[in-house]
């Protein structure tokens, strides 16, 4: 039986140490990577928020969400299958390959012929042509999404940071451009299209691996249900996650759509910038340590130490500044998406810990049970926002709020025992990220009364210095979050 062959880099999952420092530096290299890349989305999207204005902008944030929905090939149960494998044969990385490319162009052709509808739909013709636009980014994400996979199975993070950074690069060009060329809402959809097709060209032309011209998918039949329950999983989360934007959209139009987007891209980037990259690493690894109970047990309370005490403190900091920092970055005109985005911090407090449990669901083969779990959960989701709409955007942003933190700990419940986990391995973790983010909010309550920020980038930087300066030193002042610190520096030093 042939495997694919890894390159003379290959990772020993037989020793702790060479797997600790393959995941210490793959998760500082997509880190890295990960928040320039943020740093230059953040800086484009406060431009072309500023440039098109609410109105223009939510036009076209609800037409971008179908064509984003080409990442769910990228990140598909077929890419999904590579990386869980310990083992996996060139024949069946071949019929992954061709099954997901079949699928990019019957969707990338669904959206096109979907244009004149949404047109309708929304009352406005221009939807016909963005969705045209739209449609290619199916097929280039599924070129991509085994050859991606198979880099990230290899730990070949560099070259994958410097793919995105290139895409996010010319992508933001691109779009500024067509925004300053008064394109208005086709400038995020050139944004979109330019960064899916980059993306999935570089890495093509990266992964060393090729599909050969032939290839026999009955292969995929034993991989099915784990194909299926992984995708149908992540089309929920997809669904669940967007429904609200095209619902704001099509119930109180396309300026109430543009502040409630903004509002929820605040809320869901630090989550994906986080949690995104450190996905690509933490499912290899816990997959491959799943036979030794203990040392996974030990890894995942890492895990939810390491994400809780990143994001819950920056989500706090959010939450108290909100209304000074949406007005500074993106101008007056924003101002009302201020208070929708307060409501969906507690959202993203609790999706930050709905993260671990998918990895968890993932890493301990329990693909079947995650589909029954989502899709119960998904149902409550999506249900919350209809829920929310005689209140308006901010009641469904409540509403949304409500029910993502209401599903967090019985999901844990569901994967814990085959998992070999307690609850415990959730609570005690999280005690000191809390009492962190607790500070956090002290601290910025506090410093807003003695140094009020005036709407001046200037003051509102001053702020989030001193409040990081506090964190930072209670952060240290805490012996397992300190700890933690140490045993990463020591792992980057033995690396």
């Amino acid at each position: 039986m042939k495997t694919y062959s890894r390159n003379s880099r290959r990772i020993s999952w037989g020793s702790e140490e060479n797997l600790g420092r393959a995941s210490v530096r793959g998760g500082l290299i997509t880190a890295l990577g990960s928040w320039v890349r943020f740093a230059i989305q953040f800086g484009t999207t406060i431009a072309l928020a500023r440039i098109l204005g609410p109105t223009e902008y939510g036009a076209a944030a609800v037409i971008v969400i179908f064509g984003a929905a080409a990442e769910l090939l990228r990140e598909s149960g077929f890419s999904t299958l590579v990386l869980q494998r310990r083992n996996i044969r060139r024949e069946l990385i071949n019929a992954l390959h061709y099954s997901s490319v079949l699928i990019g162009l019957v969707l990338g052709a669904a959206l096109a012929m979907a244009g004149p509808g949404l047109a309708q739909a929304f009352d406005n013709d221009r939807y016909k042509l963005f969705a045209l636009l739209l449609s290619p980014v199916f097929l280039f994400a599924s070129l991509g999404s085994i050859p991606n996979a198979l880099l990230a199975r290899n730990f070949e993070f560099k070259k994958m940071a410097s793919i995105e950074l290139l895409s996010v690069l010319a992508s933001s060009a691109a779009g500024l451009i067509a925004a300053a060329l008064e394109a208005g809402a086709l400038a995020l959809v050139v944004q979109s299209v330019t960064f899916m097709v980059l993306q999935a060209v570089l890495t093509v032309i990266a992964c060393p691996w090729r599909p050969r011209m032939s290839g026999n998918i009955r292969i995929l039949k034993a991989s099915i249900p784990f194909l299926w329950s992984v995708s149908f999983v992540q089309l929920l989360n997809y669904v669940s996650r967007n429904v609200d934007n095209v619902l704001v959209g099509a119930f109180f139009g396309p300026r109430a759509a543009g502040l409630y987007n903004q509002a929820y891209q605040l809320m869901i980037i630090p989550l994906q910038q986080v949690n995104g990259p450190l996905q690509r690493v933490f499912i290899p690894v816990l997959s491959r340590i799943f036979s030794d109970p203990l040392r996974y047990r030990r890894f995942v309370r890492t895990i939810v130490l390491t994400v809780s005490s990143i994001l819950w403190p920056g989500f706090a900091f959010l939450f108290i500044y909100s209304d000074v920092l949406v007005v500074t970055i993106f101008g007056e005109a924003w101002r009302e998406s201020s208070a929708i985005f307060r409501a969906l911090v507690f959202a993203g407090v609790a999706q930050a810990l709905g993260y671990v449990n998918s990895w968890i669901f993932v890493s301990s083969g329990q693909v079947q049970r995650q589909m029954t779990w989502v899709l119960i959960t998904r149902v409550l989701i999506i249900g919350s926002f209809f829920v929310g709409i005689p209140w308006g955007p901010y009641g469904m942003a409540v509403s949304y709020a409500c029910a993502s933190c209401l599903v967090v700990v019985p999901g844990f419940l569901v994967v814990r025992r085959r998992a070999h986990l307690s609850l415990s391995d959730l609570f005690r973790p999280i005690v000191w990220p809390a009492v962190l983010t607790t500070l956090t909010v002290v601290a910025g309550v506090g410093l807003r009364q003695v140094m009020p920020p005036s709407g001046n980038l200037l003051f509102l930087g001053l702020n989030l210095l001193s409040v990081c300066v506090i964190v930072f030193a209670g952060a240290f002042c805490i012996r397992p979050i300190r700890d933690q610190l140490f045993a990463v520096v020591a792992q980057i030093r033995g690396a």
